[in-house]
């Protein structure tokens, strides 16, 4: 059995993480070179490295506010994909946040893919997240820089009922951390009447 193991990413790597992140991840989706490199200076965000059997195998990168996570970026690296390393990485991270109230997730809407085949992508991630305790938002429509988003949490030490009511605080002062004020004004962050519900259907 393949023996998994998660390490702070040492800030001596940066580059070689960003360069992953710009593998993984388009412009529009990702922090500046100077900005993420400042962010992680500062404590504002923290970067995790994911080893198979001491291979590295994938990273996260996170920001904590009070008792509440948020993953910004998870990636596992392309040749070990199919192999259990997401499931494991969303594991550890779990066992090494058993303190907070919540995990968080931000996923792209699958009605704004750009064709069937990216729906479809869409919808398998949200999956994976769901078999690995994460539920589904669909009541607060969201949007970052204009990509449509949807929430997922996973709640650790509170009941989900309790983190969904204090979701939208806890991701504006996420978001405080991650963004200079200036910015603030591109993540819309809102109820959804619940006669006007739209989610997706797979």
């Amino acid at each position: 059995m393949a023996e998994f193991v998660l390490k702070d990413y040492p800030m001596e790597e940066f580059s070689g993480l960003y360069a992953r992140m710009e593998r993984d991840f388009p412009r529009n989706e990702r922090p500046g070179r100077l900005q993420l490199k400042g962010l992680l200076a500062r404590g504002a965000c923290h970067a995790l490295g994911l080893y198979r059997d001491g291979a590295f195998a994938g990273y996260a990168l996170y920001a904590r506010q009070g008792p509440d996570i948020l993953i910004t970026f998870l990636a596992i690296e392309p040749e070990m994909r199919g192999a259990g390393c997401g499931s494991a990485l969303l594991n550890l991270l779990s066992q090494r946040f058993q303190d907070a109230a919540c995990l968080i997730l931000e996923v792209e809407h699958p009605n704004f893919a750009q064709d069937e085949a990216e729906r479809q992508t869409r919808l398998r991630r949200i999956a994976f997240y769901e078999r690995a305790g994460f539920r589904l938002m669909r009541d607060i429509r969201y949007s970052a820089f204009g990509v449509q988003m949807l929430l997922m949490a996973r709640a650790m030490g509170q009941d989900f009922s309790t983190v969904r009511a204090r979701i939208i605080p806890a991701m504006g002062h996420l978001y405080a951390r991650l963004l200079p004020r200036i910015l603030i004004h591109n993540i819309l962050l809102e109820e959804i009447p619940p006669c006007s519900i739209k989610g997706y259907t797979p």
